[in-house]
């Protein structure tokens, strides 16, 4: 049986994800292929904002570790950044990966560098339109492209390592550095809300006992969210009130689980289901304001598939006179 997974919700309820090698946006119970660039058989969706655009990266026929942008919009999907052009004149250049767009339509991306294999440099830009210049963020010398989220501010969340890992937050105003742990290095930041909270993963602790956490950044202050009772936990999104979903190790089984980081608590997905048997919830990977929430999960065992989770409203009751 096939398999999906979802990457991103916004505040209508649209989902973005994957299965296979087509991207798709789910929206009011149907899922639409996003379909291929010209000369492309593969999309893959990396995020999508609150006008139901969906920003990626599609392959190249013939070429494995190339790839380039595509922005799907009202139907469409094309390669507006004009990809090859913005590769032309780097050395060794490998691909431009849109990871995410606000409202206004800028985009947070990767510009990977490399030979004829697995890229080793990565650039984070922000795009703002086809006439402007790029506008450079931050790099990264790992193998593994920097995560990217972007508001409507903007402010980006991104990985900068030329030396020492360490997360930040670039915008027009400069940049924050998320705080560092000595011991280990520093946060890695997956999402931001309207308010520049910032979720993702961070190593909390000393050297001989360090522990790779969920956390939430607000002003200033990493707060460490904990687990489900598992050795780690990652926190992959974060809405405007505050809510944060992700997934954690749990104390009992091999399969990580999804949680809701709501009100000082962190709960397992799982145990907030109704009428909802066989299903097991692995990751949950967005939220809107209204909590509706994306994620991963399987049915009796079979392979994962992307999920909506809406929460349930229990009518009021009044009093009898």
């Amino acid at each position: 049986a096939a398999s999906s997974s979802a990457v991103g919700i916004n505040q209508s309820g649209q989902v973005a994800g994957n299965s296979g090698n087509h991207a798709f946006v789910y929206s009011n119970g149907i899922m639409t292929d996003l379909g291929f660039v010209t000369g492309s058989s593969s999309t893959v969706a990396t995020g999508l904002n609150n006008k139901g655009q969906v920003v990626g990266y599609y392959g190249v026929s013939n070429q494995p570790y190339f790839a380039l942008g595509f922005l799907w919009n009202n139907g469409a999907i094309s390669d507006v950044f004009n990809s090859q052009t913005i590769l032309s004149g780097r050395t060794y250049a490998a691909a431009f990966e849109p990871q995410a767009i606000n409202d206004q339509g800028q985009v947070a991306a990767n510009i990977l560098t490399g030979g004829n294999g697995p890229c080793c440099f990565t650039t984070s830009v922000l795009w703002e339109n086809a006439g402007a210049p790029l506008i450079s963020i931050g790099g990264t010398n790992n193998a593994v492209p920097a995560p990217l989220a972007v508001n409507n501010h903007p402010q980006v969340v991104y990985l900068n390592c030329p030396y020492s890992c360490g997360g930040g937050i670039w915008s027009p105003n400069g940049v924050i550095n998320l705080p560092v742990n000595p011991n280990f290095g520093g946060p890695v930041g997956y999402s931001i809300n309207g308010n520049g909270q910032v979720a993702g993963q961070a190593w909390f602790g000393s050297l001989a006992s360090g522990q790779l956490h969920a956390f939430v950044w607000t002003n200033g202050t990493l707060s460490d969210l904990g687990t489900l009772g598992g050795a780690t936990s990652t926190a992959r999104a974060i809405n405007n009130p505050g809510q944060i979903v992700g997934d954690s190790d749990v104390s009992t089984g091999s399969a990580r689980h999804a949680f809701v980081f709501s009100g000082g608590q962190m709960l397992d997905l799982n145990s907030r289901l109704f009428n909802a048997s066989g299903w097991e919830l692995l990751s949950a990977v967005g939220i809107n304001d209204f909590g509706q929430i994306a994620g991963i999960g399987s049915y009796l065992g079979q392979p994962q598939h992307a999920i909506l989770l809406t929460p349930i409203t229990e009518p009021a009751i009044y009093p009898s006179h």
